[in-house]
């Protein structure tokens, strides 16, 4: 499996799948108004990660803003990887956002609750 990149537009945020490392970076503004189209790549590559992942997979979001359909579908990526967690696979989320940005702080921490997963939060 390859390395995965979408660069970021004004509309929608960048995109990195390091497969070597199995670390997923998305980082930016998600203001596409359609979502599913921009995300499905990234379920399919997601998808295909899992067949064999890595003992750590840690998914990296840094979002200035992000809207109510492309939080549905982060917190959807995150359940169906949540399902490949075992004793010996691991995930960690690691949530960046603006030291002043609390409704992000919030969101990440909503989606902490809802998914089960171990969150870092990280303010810059």
């Amino acid at each position: 499996m390859e390395d995965f990149f979408i660069a970021a537009t004004k509309e929608t945020p960048e995109v990195s799948f390091n497969i070597s490392e199995g670390t997923f970076t998305i980082k930016g503004r998600t203001l596409s108004e359609d979502s599913v189209a921009f995300f499905t790549p990234i379920f399919k590559h997601v998808e295909e990660y899992f067949k064999s992942p890595l003992p750590k997979t840690t998914f990296i979001f840094s979002f200035e803003y992000l809207n109510s359909s492309s939080l549905k579908l982060v917190t959807d990526l995150l359940v169906f990887s949540k399902k490949f967690m075992t004793s010996d696979k691991s995930i960690l989320i690691k949530w960046h956002y603006e030291e002043d940005d609390e409704d992000i702080l919030m969101l990440g921490e909503e989606t902490a609750r809802l998914t089960g997963l171990p969150f870092e939060y990280y303010p810059y």
